[in-house]
């Protein structure tokens, strides 16, 4: 079960975001995810 819900966070990036919105993991993980800082419009 351990193994399982690590695999499943790392390969799935997306559902560690909708599950608790971690900007520290997401950022990490997918750098380009946030472009709001660098695009301003």
């Amino acid at each position: 079960r351990i193994p399982f819900f690590a695999s499943d966070a790392s390969s799935k990036p997306d559902y560690r975001e909708d599950s608790g919105h971690d900007p520290s993991s997401a950022s990490l993980e997918v750098p380009p995810a946030d472009p709001p800082q660098s695009r301003p419009e």
